[in-house]
């Protein structure tokens, strides 16, 4: 039986995307057109992973500027699906806008949003037009369906997507003796660990973290994975005389591992992550969530005092009192490990492939209905 076309719009190929996709080639023929647009923060060496089951075409044109959608080129594929990653770039808006005069139908996968508090008029008109133009949503939890919703002027389906970067064989529960072998590899030994990871850039909070830090006992260790720390926050150690943090680069996939084998807690102190994929990918390992309220995948993810805690007023006293009472309490460490593993498996991208299997033949049902 011929595959049907599925083709996906997006402004770039992180590999937890395309790894996404490459699993979704197994049921469609999919095409992906990017417009290669990258926030200069972002690590290209993030960028390495290759499908081998999906093409690729880079298929832009640049005016002002700005990189732009060939709409003839994405329409002449004629697809039975039709998919964009977001609404919010001038690409995509300028796309939406062509799609929706044609009454071409679309779905838009929407990874995660947050409310703004006191939007300005305009915006939200702006968003109400992007938004009410798509056929359907990918939405990854409850918090992104109220955020969509807040704007649909009409009824549309929107269908739960569960974002991910893990592979079934990525959730792994790790032995006391795997975990005191990554520290001893690590210069950890004799550590309680705490790990954060992301781009050293001010919305990842690191600052709150850095100054929990000091309230840290002798035996407890920071552990900051993501890149080479900014003069701001080095002048912010220095001025404390700060040693129980380490700073470690960019870490591939397999060194990252390493890193979260070694330690015993995850905390973030995002102030704004419309998602969060290294929440899941912490839990993949057991270990205990420590988040601020500001990420929408803890929310999701997190049951308080379950497999984790949500600080609510973003204080470095806060997470500090939350990795004490995991320090002093092994049990519940342990408990909270079984509980993550067994949690984060829907998350997986095979798991996620099946459900949006579902969805999409649903889609594709209701656009025959119509027709």
């Amino acid at each position: 039986m011929k595959k049907r076309k599925l083709v996906f719009v997006t402004q770039n190929t992180a590999p937890f995307r395309m790894k996404w996709l490459n699993q979704l080639a197994r049921y469609f023929d999919i095409i992906v057109y990017h417009l290669d647009d990258y926030h200069e923060s972002v690590n290209r060496n993030y960028l390495t992973y290759i499908p081998d089951a999906v093409t690729v075409k880079a298929d832009y044109k640049v005016r002002c500027g700005r990189k732009i959608f060939i709409l003839n080129h994405i329409l002449d594929e004629k697809p039975d699906i039709l998919m964009l990653d977001g609404y919010g770039f001038i690409g995509q808006m300028k796309l939406i806008v062509s799609l929706r005069i044609r009454k071409i139908p679309f779905i838009v996968s929407v990874d995660g949003g947050i409310a703004e508090p006191g939007e300005k008029v305009i915006k939200r008109k702006i968003k109400t037009f992007l938004l009410n133009s798509a056929r359907a949503f990918f939405s990854t939890s409850e918090i992104t369906d109220a955020f969509i919703c807040r704007y649909l002027t009409k009824r549309r389906r929107i269908y739960r997507h569960y974002f991910s970067s893990l592979y079934r064989n990525d959730v792994h529960n790790v032995s006391e003796q795997e975990k005191n072998l990554a520290k001893k590899h690590l210069d950890l030994m004799g550590y309680f660990v705490v790990i954060a990871v992301g781009r050293f850039i001010p919305l990842k909070g690191y600052d709150i973290l850095i100054r929990a830090a000091e309230q840290f006992d002798s035996e407890t260790r920071l552990v900051i994975v993501g890149g080479a720390p900014t003069e701001e926050y080095l002048g912010l150690i220095n001025e404390r005389n700060q040693t129980k943090i380490r700073f470690v680069d960019f870490q591939d996939k397999e060194h990252l591992s390493e890193y979260y084998r070694a330690s015993d807690v995850f905390v973030t102190a995002t102030h704004s992550d419309v998602w969060g994929l290294v929440i899941g990918e912490a839990m993949a390992y057991g270990l205990p969530i420590i988040s601020s309220s500001h990420c929408v995948a803890a929310a999701s993810m997190v049951q308080e005092g379950e497999n984790g805690f949500i600080v609510t007023n973003n204080a470095p006293e806060s997470y500090c009192q939350k990795i004490c009472l995991l320090k002093n309490d092994p049990e519940l460490c342990k408990r909270i490990a079984t509980h993550n593993t067994e949690k984060v498996i829907p998350y997986t991208i095979e798991e996620t492939v099946e459900n949006d299997l579902l969805s999409l033949n649903d889609y594709l049902a209701g656009l025959e209905k119509e027709s």
